[in-house]
């Protein structure tokens, strides 16, 4: 059961359980017509009191809050009525602890759980968060009924008229931690009448009393006036008392505080002083360390200074001539242009660190368990980067060879060639590799490193894109010429896990169902030469782009009917549109990085669920190069991780030069 969204403890419901026991049976039929399910199985009215009782404490063990018509139960039957509700809410906070050691601690905090006031009910689960459930002992008491005898005598004697007419006798105690004594009106009223009557004194022996002078008796208004006015004025001194103190504390932290000041004024002042010194110990030194340079330089080069002198008058008048003045103005303005636009070394040099930042990237996204959703994204405005940037260079390098066509022949700088050679030396190699690659298998092995170098940025995307092509038309050689050899009926597909470009367009040709899973950002940013021109001036792909991208596949598709293409783009709202039977495109929605990553593999799982338990490969084992559906079923992205889960799922997996091949 829960008051306040907080559970009750233990002990507390088993004191209300025990005050079920002893509440009249007008007030348990009462609570059976709130609740007619205490009622079940019998008449209106006609419930046995055991059975009665019996439920209601059920009712106490199985209610998920309190219910109404039991909490007005309990009031009326436990401290609540008796006592809290006389106390003030500063009363209860000051002397709660004394309270519950005088008339139980169980039913003394159950009460205050009961309380309308919901900063009485926080301070008895505070209080019951501290108990450790036992009950006080008969000294612990004693003690807190005389401290409320003393400190709550003016209160208690203006309760003592309202419990005057109550039976002052009092039950044995129920159990560890519950109320002590049955009544506790009885224990109020024994604690009221104990300081009610004052003490009596004795006139000394030998000495006549006065008589003293008769007054009428005061009204019970009339007392309790003059007890709440004492009371009063108690606690006027106390705020007396506390208010004169708290004036001496501050009057004493006044005087340390303009101490303080005053020692930092000494200080602040003494550490200007110090500065003002250090500054003139500093400018002598310089001035002292200048003139001892100045003598040595002037002793050591007076012999050549004569002979400096007369060359830079012969340089002077070799450089007044107009030529040279020409020749300079001209290197200005190129200077001014190249401050303007750049350099290719600064270019170069930036490409440079661009392809060792996505090497770094690249390694991270490798290396890391937890990767950040940002890597990706980071990995792609890189390679934009550096398309931009190799771009650029190109340009410049057309420029350049416009100018040496209409211009005399200028000898390159060694290092421009040097710099020229080793951006196409691994252009070359390959071309080479692939050219004397024999086998459909090492053409695989060599795919697979082609994708660890892109990886790693060590191609730009050009470079890529030219490999892949080189690539496809090797192996599209070898295999063309291995069906011929079989036959092209008998041939088999080509393994897409190796090969998926050319699976794919063998099972097109074949007019086989495919489906073709396409992450349209990483496309987007990995095809630079197609879709760049729709990018915006961060880089950024547009809707332009989208649109760009959407329309190669559409035709596409036309060219090849059984061919099924859905295109995924991250999206702040998930959407799908499409734009034929064949093409659908998608927006991922929800928050963050690769939001279309993770749609892509989901929507490859639901494909891999819909085939039947003979068209799965085994666990642990390579899916054969058949026309199974799961093996028609092809993902286009250079993202590692998608890489990764698709392979793990049994489709193949094609990287946007690839598809660049199909368009």
């Amino acid at each position: 059961m829960k008051i306040d969204d907080r559970e009750i403890p233990a002990a507390v419901l088993s004191h209300w359980r025990h005050v079920l026991d002893a509440a009249p049976q007008a007030a348990l039929a009462g609570l059976a017509l709130a609740h007619p399910a205490l009622q079940t199985g019998f008449r209106p009215g006609k419930v046995p009191l055991t059975q009665l009782r019996t439920r209601a404490k059920a009712l106490i063990d199985t209610a998920s809050g309190l219910p109404e018509a039991l909490r007005a139960l309990l009031v009326h039957n436990s401290l609540q009525r008796e006592l809290l509700c006389a106390l003030s809410q500063e009363a209860i906070e000051q002397h709660a602890a004394t309270w519950a050691d005088a008339f139980g601690r169980a039913a003394f905090f159950g009460a205050m759980l009961l309380d309308d006031r919901a900063e009485v009910r926080a301070l008895g689960f505070l209080h019951l968060a501290t108990w450790d459930g036992e009950g006080a002992d008969d000294p612990t008491v004693s003690r807190a009924r005389s401290t409320l005898v003393e400190e709550m005598g003016p209160f208690l004697r203006c309760l003592a008229p309202l419990f005057s007419g109550l039976e002052t006798s009092a039950a044995g105690s129920v159990g560890a931690g519950q109320a002590r004594g049955a009544s506790a009106a009885a224990d109020i009223f024994a604690l009221s009448t104990a300081v009610g009557t004052p003490a009596r004194h004795e006139p000394p022996a030998g000495r006549i009393q006065a008589p003293a002078p008769s007054r009428p008796p005061r009204s019970a208004d009339e007392r309790a006036l003059v007890l709440q006015l004492r009371a009063q004025r108690q606690e006027a001194r106390r705020a007396q008392r506390a208010c004169e103190e708290a004036d001496r504390e501050r009057s004493r932290l006044r005087t340390r505080v303009e101490t303080a000041d005053a020692q930092l004024a000494e200080a602040r002042a003494a550490l200007s002083r110090l500065k003002d010194d250090l500054a003139v110990v500093q400018a002598c030194i310089e001035d002292r360390v200048r003139e001892g340079v100045q003598a040595q330089v002037e002793q050591r080069l007076r012999p050549w200074l004569a002979p400096a002198e007369q060359l830079q008058r012969d340089v002077q008048a070799l450089c007044a001539g107009p030529l040279l003045d020409g020749v300079e103005a001209l290197l200005r303005r190129q200077a001014e242009i190249d401050h303007r636009e750049g350099l290719r070394t600064s270019l170069v040099a930036e490409l440079h660190r661009t392809h060792a930042l996505l090497a770094e990237v690249e390694r991270a996204r490798l290396d890391t368990l937890n990767p950040l959703p940002q890597l990706p994204e980071a990995a792609q405005r890189l390679q934009a980067h550096a398309a931009a940037l190799q771009d650029r260079l190109d340009q410049a390098a057309r420029a350049a060879v416009a100018v040496r066509d209409v211009s005399p022949a200028v000898p390159r700088p060694p290092a421009a060639c040097a710099e020229a050679d080793a951006a196409a030396a691994p252009l070359r190699r390959l071309q080479q590799k692939i050219a004397a690659t024999p086998t459909l298998d090492a053409l695989a092995a060599l795919r697979q490193q082609l994708q660890a170098a892109e990886r790693l940025a060590l191609l730009t995307p050009e470079q890529s894109a030219t490999v892949h092509a080189l690539l496809h038309e090797a192996i599209s050689r070898l295999y063309d010429r291995s069906a011929l050899a079989i036959g092209l009926d008998q041939a088999p597909l080509p393994d897409a896990r190796d090969f998926p470009l050319q699976a794919l367009q063998a099972a097109l040709a074949r007019r086989l169902p495919c489906t073709l899973l396409v992450d349209g950002h990483n496309v987007l940013y990995l095809l630079p030469a197609l879709f760049r021109p729709y990018h915006d001036a961060q880089g950024q792909p547009t809707g332009r782009a989208r649109q760009a991208l959407a329309e190669r596949l559409q035709a596409l598709a036309a060219r090849h009917p059984s061919l099924h293409v859905d295109l995924w783009f991250d999206g702040p709202a998930h959407d799908t549109r499409s734009l034929s039977e064949q093409v659908r495109v998608h927006f991922s929605g929800g928050i963050g990085t690769d939001r279309a990553d993770g749609a892509i593999v989901a929507q490859l799982r639901h494909l891999g669920d819909s085939l039947s338990a003979v068209d799965r490969p085994r666990a642990g084992a390579r899916p054969p190069a058949t026309d199974a559906p799961s093996r028609r079923v092809t993902v286009v992205s250079a993202d590692s991780e998608v890489r990764s889960q698709v392979s793990a799922l049994g489709a193949a997996v094609m990287t946007p030069s690839e598809l660049a091949l199909c368009f």
